[in-house]
């Protein structure tokens, strides 16, 4: 199956992994670069592994492991707690847009929908306070999407 990223003036928005949801993204992103991923590099942005930046019209990945290596098993207590912090903002960034595709009353009309808030609800329910460290995932996309029952796609896959 075909992977995209959408960019806006050279900076990675949106990923999609497939042709429909590509379609869906693009009605909400008209003036957007469209370009296709390799698998690899579909699932490191998606898992906030790496960034994809466009170079002209070359896909340039970054690596942003080891600096968020989550499971990094060698950090000092002090560390460990600024990590923490960082994740609750990064959480409460990502509430902050699914708050506001939820708000809009014409996406009550999408399939997905109700995807978007279980994905919310999901992640509201998350206490990083009590989320042991290291993670036994990469990042915390990666671990957030392996939780059992929890939603398997990337905020950077919402409309």
């Amino acid at each position: 199956m075909t992977k995209y990223a959408f960019f806006n003036n050279a900076s990675l928005a949106k990923v999609a992994e497939s042709d429909q949801e590509k379609n869906k993204l693009i009605r909400y992103m008209p003036t957007a670069t469209v370009k296709i991923l390799t698998e690899d590099q579909f699932n490191n942005a998606k898992y906030f592994k790496s960034n994809l930046n466009l170079d002209g019209d070359t896909v340039v990945e970054t690596t942003l492991l080891p600096g968020m290596d989550l499971k990094n098993s060698t950090r000092t207590e002090e560390e460990i707690l600024s990590l923490r912090q960082l994740l609750k903002e990064d959480i409460n960034l990502d509430l902050i847009i699914l708050n506001n595709y939820l708000k809009v009353p014409l996406n009550e009309q999408e399939e997905d929908y109700s995807y978007w808030a279980d994905y919310k609800n999901k992640l509201e329910n998350v206490d990083i306070d009590n989320v042991d460290l290291p993670l036994s995932h990469d990042t915390f996309q990666e671990w957030f999407n392996n939780q059992p029952n929890h939603p398997t796609k990337s905020i950077l896959q919402l409309p």
